[in-house]
C-alpha cells in the first residue's frame, strides 16, 4: 500500500485518538467538578444542619437561663412579702400551741379581745395564702429547676396547702381549709393598685370580714374558740411553715428560723413550743 495512505490512516486513528482521549479526559473531569460539587454540597449541607442543631441548643438555653431568671426574680420580687407572711402566721401559731402556760387560747375563748384575737389569726392564715397564691399565679407557667431553692419552696408551699386541707386520720375536718377555699380566701386579699399586686390590709379586712371573709372562715374560726383545740393539724403546720421560712431566708437574714427549732426524740427539727 502506498505510504501516503499509511501516513494518512494514521493520522486519521491519531486524531481519532486523540479526540477519544479528550473526550475521555474532559469527562472525567466533568465527573471529578461534579463529584466535588456533590461533596462540598454535602458538606455544606451537613455543615449547615449542624450549625442549625446548634442555633437550635442555643435558643434552648437562653430560653432556659431567662425562666430561671424569671422564675427568680418572681421570689425576689414577693419574697419578702411572704416571708414576712411565713413568719407572723408561725408566730401566731406559737402562741396558740405554747405549752409554758402563757399561750393565746384565753384571748380566743372570751373576754373582751375575743374577736380582735380571732380575726388578726384569721387575717395571718390569710395574709400567708395572699402571698403563696401570688407567687403561685406569677411562676405557674415557668418550669422550676429540678433542684435549688425554688423547687424546695414550690414543694414546701404544696405541702402546706395540703396539710390545711386534707381530712386524714389525726387531723379530722378541725382547721381545714380544701385548696378552693384557700384560693377564695387569697383572690378576696389580692389588691391590685397602679399595676402593683399587694394584700389587704388588717383594717380593710376588719371592716369586709361580715360581708367577704366570714363564710368562708366560720368554720375554722369557731375551732379556734374551742376551749381545747386540737393541736395536730396545727403543729404540723406551726413546723412546716419554720421550714419554709429557712428555705426562703436561708441566711436567718430576717428572722431567725433556727432558733425557733430543736430536735425531737428522732433527731428531726421541730418547732420550740416553750
Amino acid at each position: 500500500m502506498d505510504i501516503k495512505i499509511w501516513v494518512a490512516i494514521i493520522g486519521v486513528v491519531s486524531a481519532a485518538l486523540t479526540s477519544a482521549l479528550a473526550l475521555f479526559g474532559a469527562r472525567q473531569q466533568a465527573r471529578r467538578e461534579f463529584v466535588s460539587k456533590t461533596d462540598l454540597a454535602e458538606r455544606d449541607f451537613v455543615a449547615k444542619s449542624e450549625l442549625a442543631k446548634l442555633d437550635d441548643q442555643l435558643a434552648r438555653e437562653r430560653e432556659e437561663r431567662h425562666q430561671k431568671l424569671d422564675s427568680a426574680a418572681v421570689l425576689a420580687r414577693y419574697g419578702d412579702p411572704l416571708i414576712h407572711a411565713t413568719f407572723f402566721l408561725q408566730q401566731r401559731l406559737f402562741q396558740i400551741l405554747r405549752d409554758d402556760g402563757r399561750g393565746y387560747g384565753p384571748y380566743l375563748r372570751g373576754g373582751a379581745r375575743q374577736e380582735l384575737a380571732v380575726r388578726s389569726t384569721l387575717y395571718r392564715f390569710g395574709e400567708y395564702l395572699t402571698w403563696r397564691e401570688i407567687v403561685r399565679r406569677e411562676i405557674q407557667f415557668l418550669p422550676f429547676e429540678d433542684k435549688g431553692e425554688n423547687r424546695r419552696v414550690q414543694q414546701l408551699t404544696g405541702d402546706i396547702s395540703r396539710t390545711l386541707a386534707t381530712d386524714d386520720e389525726g387531723y379530722g375536718t378541725d382547721f381545714m381549709l380544701w385548696v378552693e377555699e384557700q384560693r377564695a380566701i387569697a383572690d378576696l386579699m389580692i389588691v391590685t393598685r397602679s399595676d402593683v399586686t399587694a394584700c389587704l390590709g388588717f383594717a380593710d379586712f376588719m371592716e369586709q370580714f361580715d360581708s367577704k371573709f366570714e363564710r368562708w372562715f366560720k368554720n375554722f374560726g369557731a375551732s379556734l374558740s374551742d376551749a381545747d383545740p386540737p393541736r395536730r393539724r396545727l403543729t404540723d403546720l406551726f413546723n412546716m411553715l419554720l421550714t419554709l421560712g429557712d428555705a426562703l431566708d436561708p441566711e436567718n437574714l430576717r428572722y431567725s428560723w433556727r432558733e425557733w427549732q430543736e430536735p425531737n426524740s428522732d433527731g428531726k427539727m421541730v418547732g420550740k413550743l416553750r
